[in-house]
């Protein structure tokens, strides 16, 4: 008997066996699982009940479809020893299973998670691949040989490696959305999937790369594999409830809540917008606002909100510490001033003991701030600041407790409390920050108002309403980041209120797991969107000891208001102490699209960009080249109608979009009324998806991170010409948007696709 056919008679046997016995152990785990443990919310007691609800999914998955791959493999463990290894994988467990048999064998049946099956199902048969420097308790896997199946119950079916085809092939059903590549993961997204489990991890690539499903599955994979480290004991813990990942698009929610609940199995609880936790993070932090507040809604303009957000739109880590800098120097010269204070300057009709300590309190205070002053050799950086509350709070502790328990009235001391609180938010106040540091470069404010609106607001009057609003201390949307950036860094890190100045929140109550752990695990997605506040306010919240995934593509801004170039941004104020970890993975195949508009999308790339495109084409998928159609502007919207009467029969074809890449509401308005006319069933305007065969009509900013089966662009007319900001990124993530089929509108050649290889896409006048 040939290898393959032993192979295939010992999977099929070990395919029932591992049926057989899951079902087995299940009833017998479900009778003997403890209870005592149901009511612990103790770090164990959590980590007990997660085991143990993974073990029961695992189970079942098993007993429901036993394993969906095989791999032989010689693995070597960090004690040197070198074994041969039969592993199973099963795509919908997480614990790995251990399935005794008869005459001392057991059948291993592995999560898809496990390192060592990521290696062995893409690295060639044969080769020893080095996986030491992971930080893994194995340290090296050379696949021998291997197998992917679509069906092992009641026979196999399936592709050996060496071997081939058995049975006959089953395609499975084309899934929409964001998808898992549990088992399909290229060579460098495995790479990049079981790189250490602590640090900074940034994932780069082109659109349709894999890099938001890879940094998604690695969630899975600090879950399930955390006990392969070699420190597992001593390091922290990665769970559902210390992990967040943050969206800057409001369009992926939904999305990213599919993949990480129905094909990850992990709470969907985790995913946050980031807009949203900075306004939640501000109201938390922010109590005593000193009459600081929020401007009522009214009907703004959109332009007008766009030409305020690029005001406030720094775009490089040197603004954060240009930014801090002056926040330094309001809360030094304040500091100063504390004998002047109304707490201070007040104490004297509370008794000589309470002035005199007062006194004491304020010139210790006062000190602290004129040391900053006087000091020559100012850092600039929060997370070494000596005005943070904390550090100041360390240097005048003494004095602050013994001028507390002078007051021997507990209402007297209360009413200090809270007079002391509101005196310390004057000295923090952000918002006086904000307007002293935007105040000194409105010059370079007024530039980005003219770049991020196309010259078609008055910057001048825009600025001049900025300023009047600060005056009045009122602030906007624009403006909340910054404001919460600086309260996360200025406020108290300290857990328990008596080693902190008292009513002062703490700075990462949101991020608390427990009184000693913030969360382990940060995924940010589309982080190129975020401007560089969030992007630190965000990454500061992660354990020193845990990991920090970011997933980006630079060539993706396509916001004229909103957008960091500067990925130091990350790391500025981010408490992960091993910058030795940082690695960055750059992914180059484009998995989303046919090899005929991948291939498109790499000349656009060369010749708009002047740089190799980061990306190759998927040789395996085929379809039709991009079209251009020119035509007049008025016969767009019937060519558009033809093409989408012809395409909504297509079984393969099941999500369209027009895309308009030049942001102009009106035009998109007068297209959509001609083709209703025509009787084009369409979404809603601006609605990023719909059902099937609804034509959806929105632009690029809001289909960040999306795709679509057929995508028809109009707009790329005069896009090198336009003055807004990002125009030819927009052009170039509206292309990059179909997995099928493209076609371009446009009434002349657009001079944006000159010296593109014409070949490669087919002109229809």
């Amino acid at each position: 008997m040939d290898e393959l056919q032993k192979r295939i008679e010992r999977d099929a046997e070990n395919a029932k066996d591992a049926k057989e016995r899951a079902e087995e152990k299940l009833k017998v785990y479900i009778r003997s699982t403890p209870t005592e443990f149901a009511n612990d919310d103790t770090i164990f007691g959590r980590k007990r009940k997660s085991y143990e609800s993974n073990e029961i999914l695992s189970l079942k998955g098993v007993a429901e479809y036993s394993f969906h791959a095989m791999v032989e493999v010689m693995v070597e463990t960090r004690d040197g020893v070198r074994r041969h290894q039969l592993w199973y994988v099963n795509k919908y467990i997480n614990n790995n299973i251990i399935l005794p048999k008869g005459g001392g064998d057991a059948i291993n049946v592995l999560s898809w998670t496990h390192p060592g099956i990521q290696v062995a199902l893409t690295e060639n048969l044969g080769s020893f691949t080095d996986i030491s420097d992971r930080r893994l308790t194995l340290v090296g896997v050379s696949p021998e040989a291997r197998a992917k199946f679509t069906r092992v119950l009641p026979a196999i079916v399936g592709i050996y490696e060496p071997g081939g085809s058995v049975g006959e092939i089953e395609l499975e059903p084309v899934e929409k959305g964001l998808k898992a590549v549990k088992l399909d993961m290229t060579p460098e997204q495995v790479k990049a999937f079981i790189s250490k489990m602590n640090g900074i991890m940034f994932v780069t690539g082109a659109p349709g790369s894999g890099k938001t499903t890879v940094a998604m599955q690695r969630v899975r994979f600090l879950y399930d594999q955390q006990g392969l480290r070699q420190d597992h004991q001593n390091a922290v813990n990665y769970s559902p409830e210390a992990t967040k990942v943050f969206l800057a698009n409001p369009n992926l929610i939904e999305y990213t809540k599919s993949l990480l609940r129905d094909q990850l199995n992990i709470s969907s609880e985790v995913v946050a917008l980031v807009p949203d936790f900075v306004n939640q993070y501000l109201t938390d932090m922010w109590i005593y606002k000193h009459n600081a507040r929020p401007q009522t809604k009214k009907d703004t303009p959109r332009i007008e909100e766009r030409a305020r957000e690029a005001f406030f739109s720094l775009c490089l880590a040197s603004d954060l510490q240009r930014c801090w800098e002056y926040f330094e120097k309001q809360i030094a010269i304040r500091l100063s001033d504390a004998e002047q204070s109304s707490w201070c300057m007040n104490s004297g009709k509370f008794g000589p003991k309470v002035q005199i300590m007062s006194k004491e309190l304020a010139e210790a205070l006062s000190k602290r701030g004129k040391e900053w002053v006087n000091n020559s050799t100012k850092i600039g950086s929060p997370t070494v600041s000596i005005l943070k509350m904390d550090r100041v709070f360390s240097h005048v502790r003494n004095e602050y407790e013994a001028l507390r328990e002078s007051y021997s009235n507990k209402k007297n001391r209360e009413n200090f409390d809270d007079e002391f609180s509101k005196w310390l938010y004057y000295v923090y106040d952000p918002l006086d920050c904000i307007f002293a540091f935007f105040s000194d470069f409105t010059h370079e404010g007024k530039l980005r108002i003219k770049e991020g609106t196309g010259a078609k607001v008055d910057e001048t009057i825009v600025v001049d309403n900025i300023f009047f609003d600060f005056k009045r201390r009122m602030y906007k949307k624009e403006e909340k980041v910054w404001l919460a950036w600086l309260l996360r860094f200025a406020l108290p890190e300290e857990v328990k209120p008596e080693n902190r100045f008292r009513r002062m929140p703490c700075a990462l109550f949101p991020a608390l797991v427990d009184e000693n752990t913030c969360w382990t695990h940060i995924v940010i997605d589309e982080a190129q969107d975020l401007s560089v506040a969030e992007a630190s306010l965000l990454c500061s919240f992660v354990d020193q000891r845990g990991a920090l995934t970011i997933s980006s593509d630079f060539h993706q801004i396509v916001s004229p208001v909103h957008g960091m170039q500067d990925a130091n941004a990350f790391k500025y104020g981010c408490p992960i102490l091993d910058r030795s970890t940082d690695s960055y993975f750059p992914f180059s195949k484009n998995m989303r699209q046919t090899k005929q508009i991948s291939s498109f999308l790499r000349s656009f790339y060369y010749n708009t960009f002047k740089e190799p495109p980061p990306f190759v084409p998927n040789d395996q998928v085929q379809d039709i080249k991009p079209l251009l159609h020119i035509c007049k502007t008025n016969e767009i919207p019937t060519r558009i109608r033809q093409m989408f009467s012809v395409l909504r029969k297509s079984r393969n074809i099941q999500t369209i979009a027009l895309i308009q890449v030049n942001e102009d509401e009106d035009e998109l308005v007068q297209i959509r009324s001609i083709l209703e006319r025509e009787g084009v069933p369409l979404a809603s305007i601006w609605q990023p998806y719909s059902d099937d065969h609804v034509l959806v009509t929105t632009s690029v900013e809001r289909i960040k991170g999306l795709e679509y089966d057929c995508c028809f662009v109009v707009g790329l007319d005069n896009v090198e010409l336009s003055a807004l900001k990002f125009s030819i990124n927009r052009a170039y993530v509206a292309l990059s948007r179909p997995s099928k089929r493209l076609a371009m509108f446009c009434e002349r050649f657009p001079k944006i696709l000159h010296g593109i290889d014409s070949s490669l896409f087919d002109v229809i006048k």
